[in-house]
């Protein structure tokens, strides 16, 4: 057995934190990417945790928040459809303590709502890192963080054209009417492998035996594309799409802090019509040697929500305010490079973004359209290095 020793250097800034063991001993086939690198959960010197693929079929009807907090130190505050803040050790996500990745490329923008923009059919696996996690992730990582894998196609790329991964599947609740349904397409064959996702969720309002929720029905629409090209045996080309349009309802206060039992004067109807998503990346990883692998990414996503806030009625508040977000885009990427020894092996990259908030507009009572914030332009740059070095 090897003994492994990890030295993490931060180029620009250097947190001291102690690293627990990996606690989900029983996960030791599945390779994650909690080092900024594939490698198997039990050679990482972090607090881990992986829902895999198996586990999120089995537990069909939960959410992604809902599959994230049975993992141990995490909680999550539920504030309707299939969306809420993560908290991890104390520390969470409103703040951007405990930031999401997709892919292992980072999701900003809005953090009390980015888990609605995803469905556990589209999701491979989820891994989430409990701890300090800056040194590799950047400064706001202070909590840890979930990274969500999304779904490509599987089977033989180099063989001849053959399906993959093709269903249609659907659920239903009877507390809400609601349906759950996600035809899914996949091919694989000569060099190429590609997914296709069509998926759809709608729900009324939900029936409890103390009578109706108001304000938690929701509409949602989103496809996904991820299509890949093998080459030279160990490089491959990536290109993924999303979009995502959902309506749905806030139960309670406002966004973020839910509830019903709330003072007069608190934002009681909140609803969101809609959060929309754009978002397409190019990935590329391969083997350039037997000692040197790249893993680089560009992506650009873009957001816009519209709020419709409605105060307790007799409250000296506006009737209605809608606030309209535009924003943010943003334009982001990575590059990995991983060196291979005997005994060291070597990581080390950048990773950046470009957050280009445009404007928030709002209005009174169906008045005219104001700006009540200006735009924004934000550019972050963090380069990273991990040292390994295996006592064989």
């Amino acid at each position: 057995m090897q003994r492994k020793i990890a030295l993490s250097l931060a180029l620009v800034s250097v947190l001291a934190a102690a690293q627990d063991e990996v606690e989900l001993k029983s996960l030791e086939g599945v390779t994650v990417t909690a080092q900024r690198s594939s490698q198997s959960v039990d050679e990482i010197s972090k607090s881990v945790s992986v829902v895999d693929k198996e586990e999120i079929e089995r537990k069909l009807g939960k959410s992604v928040p809902e599959l994230i907090s049975e993992a141990p130190g995490v909680s999550i505050v539920n504030e309707g459809m299939d969306s809420g803040t993560v908290n991890v050790r104390g520390f969470s996500s409103s703040d951007y303590r405990v930031p999401m990745f997709v892919d292992g490329l980072r999701f900003r923008g809005r953090p009390a709502f980015e888990y609605s923009i995803f469905t556990p059919d589209q999701i491979e696996r989820i891994e989430i890192i409990r701890g300090p996690a800056s040194t590799l992730y950047g400064t706001d990582a202070f909590g840890g963080i979930v990274n969500l894998v999304t779904k490509r196609a599987s089977g033989d790329v180099h063989g001849d054209w053959a399906l993959s991964d093709t269903y249609l599947s659907t659920q239903y609740q009877s507390a809400n009417k609601g349906v759950q349904n996600r035809l899914q397409l996949g091919v694989v064959g000569h060099g190429f492998d590609a997914l296709l996702g069509l998926n759809y969720k709608h729900g009324k309002d939900y029936d409890t035996p103390a009578g109706k929720i108001p304000n938690t029905r929701y509409n949602y629409r989103s496809l996904d594309f991820k299509g890949g090209y093998s080459f030279a045996d160990f490089h491959r080309l990536e290109l993924v799409t999303r979009y995502t349009e959902s309506e749905r309802g806030v139960v309670g206060t406002s966004v973020g802090a839910p509830g019903t039992a709330n003072k007069r004067g608190f934002q009681k109807y909140i609803k969101e019509a809609p959060l929309r998503e754009k978002y397409v990346a190019l990935n590329y990883e391969g083997n350039i040697n037997d000692k040197f692998i790249l893993d680089s990414s560009l992506y650009y996503r873009e957001l816009y929500t519209h709020l419709n806030i409605r105060p307790y009625i007799g409250s000296f508040s506006p009737r209605q305010v809608d606030n309209y977000v535009n924003g943010p885009k943003v334009y982001g990427g990575k590059f990995i490079g991983k060196f291979v020894g005997d005994n060291l092996t070597q990581t080390y990259g950048v990773d950046f973004y470009y957050e280009d908030w445009d404007s928030v507009y709002q209005s009174v009572n169906n008045g005219p359209r104001f700006r009540n914030r200006l735009r924004t332009k934000q550019l972050d740059v963090a380069g990273f290095g991990l040292l390994e070095y295996a006592f064989s």
